[in-house]
C-alpha cells in the first residue's frame, strides 16, 4: 500500500508533462519530499521510506539528465518531423516531407502509419542522436536509398550503394510487363548491365524454373549483385558473369535479353540531380552526346544471342525510339514495339527477331 501510495505523489508521465521539461523538475523534487514525508509520518521503518524514495529520486535524475541533453525541453516526432521538413526544403531536397518521414521511420523503426500515431511522441536523445547524422547526409543531397541501405524491387529488398544505378520504378515497371507479358515463362534469360541485380533477381523471383545470367562490366556491380542474391535467397538461381555486353556469353541463345543499359545524353547529365551526379555511378548512366552508343551496340549484336522468335527488352530514353526502330530493322528484328509507362511516356523498346 505505501509503494501505491508513494507513486501517486508521481504526476503521470504524458506526452504534456515531457514536453513542458525543466519546470517538472521542481514538481518532481517537491514530489519526492511528499513522499518522504507521508511515508515517515506512516509509522513505516526507515529502510521503507528511504527505499522509496531513492526509486522516486532515480526517476528525477534519469529525466533531468534527458531534459539537459534536449537544451531543456524535449520534442515530439511531430515538432522534429516539421523541423526536419523545413531544413530540407531550404536544401533543396525533393519531397521533403516525406524524405523526413522515411528518415524519421527508420530510426524510431516505424512505418509512415505508425508514424503517424506517434506524432506526440517525445523524441528521446537517442534518437535524436542517429537522426542527426542521416538529416545531414541528405541535406548533401545523398540519396535516400543509400542512406537507408536499401529499396524495395517487385517483392526482394535490394541493398544500395555507389557501386551501381539506384533501381527506378520504371525498372520495376518494365519487370513487371515482362511477367505479364510472358506464359509460361521464357526458358532462357539474360539481363545485360544487370547492376544491383535488381531485373535478374526479380525475374527469377517470380520464374522459378528460368535459367537466369547476369552480366556486367563492373566487377564492384557484379559483388553487390551477388550480395543481393544472398540477401533474397536466389543465389543459387542467376548466374552472374563479368562482361562488356555480350563478351561472356559467346555461342550462347537466350529466349529473353532484357537490360536497362545507360541511355541518357551528356547534355541532360549536366542538368540532372545532385542525387545523380554526385552519388551515382556516371558510367550507368551516360552513353555518348545523344545516349545511343550502348543502345546501338546491343541492338546490333543481340540478334546473334536470341532463339527464333526471341524478345529484347530494353528501357530507354522517351525521345529515342524513332532511331531505335530503325536499328532494330537494320539488325534484322522482324517486329518493334514501344511500350509506355505508368505515366503514359514512351519509355521501353520491345523488338522481337
Amino acid at each position: 500500500m505505501s509503494r501505491f501510495f508513494a507513486y501517486n505523489f508521481l504526476p503521470v508521465f504524458d506526452n504534456n508533462f515531457l514536453r513542458r521539461g525543466l519546470p517538472n523538475l521542481v514538481t518532481l523534487q517537491n514530489n519526492l519530499n511528499h513522499a518522504i514525508n507521508w511515508l515517515s509520518g506512516s509509522g513505516h521503518r526507515t529502510s521503507t521510506v528511504f527505499g522509496q524514495a531513492s526509486e522516486i529520486s532515480d526517476q528525477i535524475v534519469d529525466f533531468a539528465a534527458e531534459v539537459h541533453r534536449l537544451g531543456g525541453c524535449m520534442q515530439t516526432v511531430l515538432e522534429i518531423l516539421q523541423k526536419t521538413t523545413t531544413y530540407f526544403e531550404q536544401k533543396g531536397v525533393p519531397e521533403a516531407r516525406l524524405q523526413a518521414q522515411r528518415l524519421m521511420g527508420h530510426v524510431l523503426e516505424c512505418g509512415r502509419l505508425e508514424l503517424y500515431l506517434q506524432f506526440e511522441r517525445p523524441m528521446t536523445s537517442e534518437a535524436l542522436d542517429k537522426l542527426r547524422p542521416l538529416v545531414a547526409r541528405r541535406a548533401k543531397r545523398e540519396p535516400l536509398q543509400h542512406i537507408l541501405g536499401d529499396t524495395d524491387f517487385l517483392e526482394l529488398t535490394l541493398k544500395c550503394d555507389a557501386r551501381a544505378l539506384i533501381p527506378r520504378p520504371e525498372t520495376e515497371e518494365l519487370a513487371e510487363l515482362l511477367t505479364i507479358h510472358f506464359a509460361p515463362p521464357p526458358p532462357a534469360v539474360l539481363d545485360l548491365g544487370t547492376g544491383t541485380g535488381a531485373l535478374a533477381l526479380g525475374l527469377a523471383s517470380v520464374w522459378p524454373d528460368s535459367t537466369i545470367t547476369a552480366v556486367d562490366a563492373s566487377p564492384d556491380a557484379l559483388l553487390l549483385a551477388q550480395e543481393n542474391a544472398a540477401l533474397n535467397n536466389l543465389s543459387g538461381r542467376v548466374t552472374f558473369l563479368e562482361s562488356d555486353w555480350f563478351l561472356a556469353v559467346e555461342g550462347q541463345r537466350f529466349d529473353l535479353i532484357v537490360s536497362n543499359p545507360p541511355y541518357l545524353t551528356e547534355e541532360e547529365m549536366t542538368t540532372a540531380a545532385p542525387e545523380v551526379t554526385d552519388f551515382e555511378p556516371t558510367r550507368a548512366l551516360v552513353s555518348g552526346p545523344d545516349g545511343l552508343n550502348d543502345l546501338r551496340k546491343i541492338i546490333a549484336e543481340a540478334p546473334g544471342f536470341l532463339t527464333s522468335g526471341g524478345l529484347l527488352a530494353l528501357e530507354t530514353g522517351i525521345a529515342q525510339h524513332a532511331t531505335l526502330t530503325t536499328l532494330a530493322a537494320e539488325a534484322g528484328f522482324r517486329k518493334s514495339e514501344a511500350k509506355r509507362d505508368i505515366s503514359g511516356r514512351p519509355r521501353f523498346f520491345w523488338a522481337w527477331l
